[in-house]
């Protein structure tokens, strides 16, 4: 049924075990990762058949421009390499903050001089914000990783910075060039 027309956005998980091609794997694994507001940011894959090669093939013939890059698409870091994407990225943010001569603190962010060093903090905290969704998709994360995750970056933090962030973006012309969309 979910292969055929059916289409539930609180779904999050579809079960493989069917061999699938090109349209029709598409199609299936779509249904699984369409999103919902923050209900579900994200959809789960299991397959029992082990297509990989089929998976990238379909990747390949549909997506255009990224072919030969299939596995950069659909295929996710694992948690330790994500955690440690993750906190590069935050040092990186915290090199530009102090670059421009403040903490790294979410009330320091008004304190940015100019629409390029505006634009700057929000491609920044844009790769952290991304990072930290690919995080939020493992289910399983040890203990020591969740510790490198909050010491990293506080959940308050967090949350500030991406406050901060909406706000520049808004006030920012979106058609600017110095984002990088």
């Amino acid at each position: 049924m979910l292969l055929t027309g059916f289409d539930s956005k609180f779904f999050n998980t579809l079960y493989v075990d069917k061999n699938l091609k090109y349209h029709g794997l598409i199609q299936a694994f779509s249904r699984t990762n369409r999103v919902l507001n923050d209900s579900k940011p994200w959809g789960n894959i299991l397959d029992f058949r082990g297509q990989e090669t089929e998976v990238n093939a379909a990747i390949e013939l549909f997506s255009g421009a990224a072919k030969n890059r299939a596995k950069e698409i659909w295929l996710v870091d694992s948690s330790p390499v994500a955690v440690k994407n993750y906190q590069k990225s935050i040092e990186k943010l915290d090199t530009f903050m102090q670059g421009k001569g403040l903490d790294c603190s979410p009330s320091e962010v008004a304190n940015l001089k100019g629409d390029i060093a505006k634009a700057e903090f929000i491609n920044h905290f844009k790769a952290v914000q991304k990072l930290n969704t690919q995080i939020e998709q493992y289910t399983e994360l040890s203990d020591e990783e969740q510790q490198h995750i909050e010491t990293a970056l506080s959940i308050e933090d967090l949350r500030g910075f991406k406050s901060a962030y909406l706000e520049i973006a808004k006030d920012l012309n979106p058609s600017s060039s110095l984002l990088s969309f």
